[in-house]
């Protein structure tokens, strides 16, 4: 980011973007997007993660974007802030995979379907879960209806269904992605700034 070029009327861009003017924001967002990537991506080596990092970052801008007009440095700024958040990443990524290691290691527990619980345990309404439910693959709905409704085990659901304990494995995991990218799409200010993505690059 120390070589990156001059935005000329970033100021005021950022007080635009400050007052809410989706276009001011558009702007500072094709302008820092390639820089970002590029940013990012030498310290993830994983571009997809690199993608959705760029992106919450911008929508972490965005969403507090009354504070924009008090930053001196944008371009110092949104390079920290980038960077922090792709260490954060890899060290969440580096926690997921010791702790799924154990669980190999421990094998499936009499509570496992408990590991997919996170979308209705944490206060998410009750009428997008089952929207986001009703939108699976049919036997990714199945096999979450009967993990998460009717507390069945690995082992009673592969059975039923005909299915290795495996497979049923990772089709909760599917679902519960599903599920989560679902109620994640329902906050409006990722809605704005996903439109502002795919205006950016119909545009390119």
């Amino acid at each position: 980011m120390n070589n990156a070029p001059y935005l000329t009327n970033e100021r005021m861009l950022l007080s635009l973007t400050a007052q809410g003017d989706e276009n001011a924001f558009a702007a500072l967002y094709r302008f820092y997007y390639p820089l970002l990537a590029t940013h990012i991506f030498r310290i993830t080596r994983m571009q997809a993660l690199t993608d959705e990092i760029v992106q919450d970052v911008f929508l972490k801008i965005w969403t507090n974007r009354s504070m924009l007009s008090t930053i001196s440095h944008f371009k110092t700024y949104i390079g920290t802030v980038s960077r922090n958040a792709a260490l954060n990443e890899l060290r969440n990524l580096q926690r997921k995979e010791a702790r799924h290691k154990v669980w190999e290691k421990e094998h499936v527990s009499a509570v496992e379907y408990d590991h997919f619980s996170l979308d209705e345990e944490n206060g998410a309404d009750q009428l997008d879960i089952d929207s986001a439910i009703e939108l699976l693959p049919q036997r990714q709905r199945h096999v979450y209806i009967m993990a998460r409704r009717q507390h069945l085990k690995y082992a009673q659901i592969a059975e039923e269904m005909h299915l290795t304990r495996g497979t049923v494995k990772r089709y909760l995991q599917l679902a519960r992605a599903s599920i989560a990218k679902h109620l994640r799409s329902q906050i409006s200010g990722l809605i704005l700034f996903l439109i502002l993505f795919s205006n950016f690059f119909s545009s390119r």
